[in-house]
């Protein structure tokens, strides 16, 4: 039985009518576009049709004419241009698009990424200055440097044009910088505000290469920002969602080194590659090398068109994963540990783990985990006084953090995940500062998870061509979740499967209509049995086509079930 609280959109009948007439849809798939944000026909079709045709210019981006017009001038003059990123997926994918633009205008550029365990994350001076003595003229951020104030300063000082290009929000103008790309600084008029670092990076491309891109390129950058806005987390929504779904289909169409490789090694199948596939499966796996080390494999990854060469790297990145993975598991059980001797759950409203020992390229998957389950705000702290901070409910983690700042060497981030570096003597007043904060902003209220259902369907609704509908609103993701609906008065019976009986296999009925159905993970509810009582239950779910041995038949993915007092 689920803890979390169920909630059902507010549903628009007059709507409803309008799309489903005009769009020749269903009222549930109607009402699932208003449930995103849809307010009349236009915005429908441009959701269910948009194209690349729909994109902006991306000289519409303030900034963008500067920034190409020094592209072009270095290509002219043979000047050495550095490409300087982050160690996330977001930046590794960005790296890799601006690293093959230049490549195609004819240049031979270089790279750089931080090691997130030594140098951390941003610009920093001793690469401008080695950049700027070994003869670079020309360095270009992706995914980073808004926030790098100092770092451009002394870049004008000493001559090194720096063309930053980022999707975080900026605090204050970078004026220092040779051109800024980021449609959320101020006087921006680009009218796509959500794009991932490697969107930025696809529309700075775009702007340089013009019409003059091969076409094989061109689907490797799109495929890349499709990637990168996935792994990063960003709104499918907008001009996201129209990369995002034409790099799918380029992905499962085209034999590129990279993806290939990631697919054999992750042992997925190609036709299955879903935005779930790239976010859960592939590109943890790219991830995983900065967050252990160095994520300079990724980009050789990513730019190599020697299968030979993608197959070597794709092999150790999954073994880097799985060993990511395994100290992960780890590093949990012994935070959980450490919570149920140590934490007043009752209490303390922050939960905050301090151990020398953990790995600082992990503290922030764990902390997220740990969040998710007590559902409190966590800080984990590792090796030199380094920690991570994540929340899944609603508590801004930056403004935490100025409020202690007097006990902080340094931090950032933003509202539900931030970064820290402490000394150990001040971890206890922390710790009671942190939770001050906490008992202020979250006592009282109601931290439980929410699930959210587009509407409330009978079982008699569920048809095929629902959910060929339903897959017609893919890729899912971030401002576009999978569809979920409630029905009311189910009976049925179940038993449990997988190799630690950790799913739920069930056939469920609600009058003459019946379905089979599957809750993935239900023990992490507390585990469930249904009983064939003659007692009826609530359920929450998304319908699914599976395919067994050639054979069709609609499945329920359920995400909770509650009972009913007989």
């Amino acid at each position: 039985m689920d803890t979390a609280n169920w909630k059902i959109y507010p549903q628009n009948t007059a709507l409803q009518e309008e799309l489903a007439s005009t769009l020749l849809i269903s009222k549930i798939t109607a009402q699932v576009l208003i449930n995103r944000g849809i307010t009349n026909i236009r915005e429908a079709d441009f959701f269910l049709n948009g194209n690349f045709n729909s994109m902006h210019d991306p000289f519409l981006m303030k900034g963008m004419d500067r920034a190409v017009e020094r592209v072009l001038r270095a290509k002219r003059d043979n000047e050495k241009v550095l490409v300087f990123g982050d160690y996330d997926a977001d930046g590794i994918t960005a790296t890799s698009v601006l690293l093959m633009t230049l490549r195609e205008l004819g240049m031979e550029p270089s790279f750089y990424i931080p090691n997130r365990l030594t140098e951390g994350y941003g610009l920093n001076q001793d690469v401008i200055k080695k950049s700027k003595e070994q003869g670079f003229s020309l360095l270009i951020t992706v995914d980073t440097g808004i926030s790098n104030f100092k770092e451009v300063s002394f870049a004008k000082e000493i001559g090194l044009d720096l063309i930053v290009t980022d999707h975080h929000i900026p605090d204050k103008s970078i004026s220092e910088a040779f051109a800024v790309l980021n449609p959320k600084q101020n006087d921006c008029n680009y009218p796509f505000k959500e794009l991932a670092g490697v969107g930025i990076a696809y529309k700075f491309a775009m702007a340089c290469l013009g019409n003059s891109c091969s076409e094989y390129v061109l689907n490797q950058i799109i495929a890349l920002a499709a990637f990168g806005t996935i792994a990063d987390v960003s709104s499918l929504s907008g001009e996201n969602r129209i990369l995002v779904k034409t790099g799918l289909d380029i992905m499962k169409r085209n034999e590129f080194p990279w993806i290939s490789e990631l697919i054999r090694a992750s042992r997925l199948g190609r036709k299955e590659l879903t935005a779930w596939h790239i976010g859960y499966i592939l590109a943890p796996m790219i991830n995983a090398a900065g967050r252990l080390g160095s994520a300079n494999c990724g980009v050789n990854l990513m730019t190599t068109r020697k299968r030979e060469i993608a197959e070597k790297i794709s092999s150790f990145l999954d073994r880097e994963n799985r060993t990511r993975q395994a100290m992960g598991k780890e590093m949990m059980s012994e935070a959980l540990e450490r919570i149920e001797k140590t934490i007043n759950l009752e209490e303390d409203m922050v939960i905050i783990l301090s151990e020398n020992k953990w790995h600082i390229g992990l503290l922030g998957i764990v902390a997220s985990r740990i969040s998710e389950r007590y559902r409190k705000p966590v800080v984990l702290i590792g090796s030199n006084g380094k920690g991570s901070a994540r929340s899944a409910v609603d508590f801004n983690l930056y403004e935490a953090f100025k409020y202690s700042e007097d006990c902080l060497k340094g931090y950032g981030g933003h509202k539900s995940a931030a970064g820290l570096t402490i000394e150990e003597k001040n971890l206890k007043e922390f710790s009671e500062r942190m939770n001050h904060y906490g008992r202020k902003k979250l006592y009282g209220k109601d931290l439980s998870s929410t699930i959210w259902a587009d509407c409330q369907i009978n079982f008699k609704d569920i048809s095929f061509s629902l959910i060929e509908e339903i897959q017609k609103l893919e890729p899912f993701g971030t401002s576009n979740p999978e569809p979920n609906f409630i029905s009311n008065d189910v009976v049925g019976e179940s038993k449990v499967v997988g190799g630690g009986g950790e799913h739920l296999k069930m056939e469920m009925q609600q009058e003459s209509f019946s379905f089979g159905s599957i809750w993935f993970n239900f023990k992490e509810e507390g585990g469930f049995k249904i009983e064939n009582n003659g007692r009826n239950y609530d359920v929450i779910y998304s319908p699914h086509i599976n395919t067994w041995n050639g054979r069709e038949e609609i499945q329920l993915k359920i995400k909770g079930i509650r009972g009913k007092r007989l």
